[in-house]
């Protein structure tokens, strides 16, 4: 499995590796035969991968502001050890709060993996 190239952020979770990538890429499926970019990336048991749409960080609030990339990314650090339902339920909740009653107007897309053995991460990504 190969992740569409962007930037990767790592935080120590309970003497695990934590990975935030944020979706920089087309969106999977847009366009067939896209050429997506390939990359490596070494896993350990432990890790936690999170997938996620920018309906999350370009989500307003009543004020018109965004919560933007390094508060999601926080987000994401303060609950990285949880499981996966647990890493959505407070993403989820945060958005709800930092909305405060604002309509959403894009999607909000989040994919939590734990990595359960040592793996490396390198089929190339393809749409079909």
């Amino acid at each position: 499995m190969a992740l569409p190239t962007g930037n990767w952020s790592k935080w120590p979770s309970n003497n695990e590796k934590t990975l935030l990538h944020y979706l920089k890429a087309m969106p999977l499926g847009s366009f067939n035969g896209f050429p997506y970019q390939q990359e490596e990336l070494e896993l350990d048991a432990g890790d936690t991968i999170v997938l996620m749409s920018d309906g999350l960080p370009e989500m307003f609030n009543r004020e018109g502001e965004i919560l933007d990339y390094p508060a999601a990314k926080n987000l994401f650090a303060e609950v990285a050890g949880q499981s996966p339902a647990e890493i959505i339920a407070h993403l989820n909740r945060a958005g709800e709060k930092w909305a405060n009653g604002h309509p959403q107007e894009d999607d909000v897309t989040f994919v939590v993996m734990k990595v359960t053995q040592s793996a490396r991460l390198e089929a190339p990504l393809v749409s079909e």
